[in-house]
């Protein structure tokens, strides 16, 4: 639920690119991932103490000593900066992805360099800091054309479109075809990548409206006035 709830905020902030939207977008992406924290706690607090119980330590109240794990688990995520809580999760990852522009396949910035440092941050000089950043490609590597059908490799990570990487790959284990990597793949290491097929849906769409924009800005620069009474005609 949380997963399909982030999928439908991004998607409403990539059509509508109002600044108050888009800020509310973010708070509101940051209280589900504070509420998927909150479930892992509750979830972690009972696993820790089946685990004691299982192997045989005597809790005399297990609900009020599960409260206080759960407790804890909570006040110790809470302690934790924006950047400690954020800029790592996977989840809140997928959704600056999804708003970069899709024109920059250099990709997006480190999240730590989007996330404002606070006390208790390691500084900005340590290597920590370029977790997060990433190229985005929404391009097969083969074909060079917007991915189709996008399968990933679990051995490298490098996404493709199904039908050009099954004619490359054949039967064999091969080199991985994005430039820079080295890494042996075969058919067996590809799984469908149904995030990068939304991304590519969004990049697409976010393409065609900024071609949509550029037209008719061309077009109103090409009307000529020709008259006194600034008749316009095209």
């Amino acid at each position: 639920m949380i997963r399909e709830s982030a999928v439908l905020l991004t998607e409403v902030g990539s059509t509508y690119a109002d600044p108050m939207l888009l800020r509310d977008l973010e708070k509101t992406m940051k209280e589900v991932i504070d509420q998927q924290a909150s479930l892992n706690a509750r979830k972690t607090a009972a696993m820790d103490i089946r685990h004691d119980l299982t192997n045989g330590v005597k809790i005399v109240d297990p609900a009020a000593n599960w409260l206080k794990r759960f407790e804890e688990k909570v006040e110790e995520y809470e302690k934790q900066t924006t950047r400690q809580k954020y800029a790592k999760n996977s989840l809140y990852q997928e959704y600056r992805e999804e708003g970069a522009d899709p024109e920059n396949e250099g990709g997006m910035p480190p999240l730590n360099s989007m996330i404002p440092k606070e006390d208790g941050d390691e500084t900005d000089s340590d290597d920590e800091v370029e977790v997060g950043g990433m190229a985005k490609s929404y391009k097969d590597p083969l074909t060079r054309a917007w991915l189709e059908e996008p399968m990933k490799s679990q051995s490298c990570g490098h996404v493709y479109s199904k039908v050009s990487i099954y004619e490359y790959l054949g039967r064999n284990t091969v080199s991985c075809p994005t430039p820079g990597c080295d890494k042996m793949i075969s058919k067996k290491d590809l799984q469908p990548d149904e995030n990068m097929a939304r991304q590519v849906r969004n990049a697409k769409r976010r393409e065609e409206e900024s071609y949509g924009r550029s037209n008719r800005g061309k077009k109103n620069k090409d009307r000529i006035v020709i008259d006194d009474d600034d008749e316009i005609v095209d």
